[in-house]
């Protein structure tokens, strides 16, 4: 049976958006439907729970091509065969795969960017510019630092530690660049949660006040690293077999649960007061452990790569930068 004959029975049996496809895009869902042994509604079902009212045949479509990646397909089928206890459980990673991908893209991505965990994580290593950053990004940090010694105190009292990432971390900023970071702490339980908030907003307030134009735009989040270290031993012990295994539970800090959080961020970032605190030995046992776990479970694998594909991407666009 062609793929024609067989999109014809899909739209014949209920779902009548298949109508808005391309043909092209109708092939490409066969084809991929068919490699990873899957129906093709998994992937529209995942499209139309996007919350973004865009172009279903844009969202099958990128879906698709990510598919299509042999790195991507290595991961995520051997994951269906070492991870997933079922083949229900299985559908439904891809299904929320195809949410994510319809939601967060607008045009057409090829993805070509992502490969392994190992050669994704050295190729970021590199683009850290140690002895030859922008003229702004020394200037953004010999005033930041400063700053940020202001509440050495603080951050210690509360065992949580500076995590700087962006341009500023790898050298690449320019004039008007954004300081991203967020807070890496020993837990986030609710008693603390009150207090690491008003001290946060503090914190992003003194940046924005004293580090003009460079501010904290997107916010600080603060990083639960016990939680990261529950999730990162199921994963080593083998006790995973569905996506919410992998979920970040944001909780009160954000109020959702994060299967595609950016866990390489750890690895990404540094704290540019170079304490040694508790909290930062703690950051880099997780760093290994999150190393091991990209070795043993192809499904984190992905979400790690998949995560870091952005960042890849953003650094390379800022090569240019002097």
């Amino acid at each position: 049976m062609d793929y024609q004959q067989k999109l014809g029975e899909l739209m014949s049996s209920g779902h009548y958006k298949l109508n808005s496809l391309l043909d092209g895009t109708k092939e490409k869902l066969y084809d991929i439907s068919t490699k990873y042994e899957i129906s093709p509604n998994v992937i529209i079902d995942g499209c139309l729970e996007s919350d973004e009212d865009s172009n279903q045949n844009l969202g099958v479509n990128n879906t698709c091509t990510l598919l299509a990646n042999p790195n991507v397909r290595r991961m995520i089928l051997g994951a269906k065969t070492d991870i997933f206890s079922s083949s229900a459980k299985y559908s439904q990673f891809i299904s929320s795969l195809s949410e994510e991908i319809t939601g967060y893209f607008s045009g057409e991505e090829d993805f070509s960017l992502i490969t392994n965990f190992s050669n994704m994580r050295s190729q970021l290593d590199s683009y850290v510019r140690n002895g030859n950053m922008t003229k702004h990004s020394r200037n953004i940090r010999a005033n930041l630092v400063p700053l940020l010694g202001e509440f050495k105190d603080d951050l210690e009292s509360r065992e949580i530690t500076f995590h700087l990432l962006g341009s500023i971390r790898y050298g690449d900023a320019n004039e008007y660049s954004d300081v991203d970071t967020n807070l890496i702490s020993l837990s986030v339980e609710p008693k603390q949660h009150e207090d690491n908030v008003f001290f946060k907003n503090n914190l992003e307030g003194a940046i924005d006040d004293n580090l003009m134009p460079n501010q904290v735009r997107d916010g600080i989040s603060i990083i639960d690293i016990s939680q990261y270290q529950a999730i990162l031993r199921d994963i080593l012990d083998g006790e995973t077999d569905c996506e919410e295994d992998y979920y970040y539970s944001c909780g009160h800090l954000l109020g959702y649960n994060d299967l595609f959080h950016p866990y390489d961020w750890l690895l990404q970032g540094e704290n540019p007061l170079c304490s040694d605190l508790k909290i930062d030995r703690e950051i880099a046992e997780t760093k290994t452990m999150i190393a091991e776990a990209a070795t043993k479970d192809p499904l984190f694998e992905f979400i790690l790569c998949y995560k870091m594909m952005f960042s890849i991407q953003k650094r390379h666009d800022n090569l240019c930068r002097e």
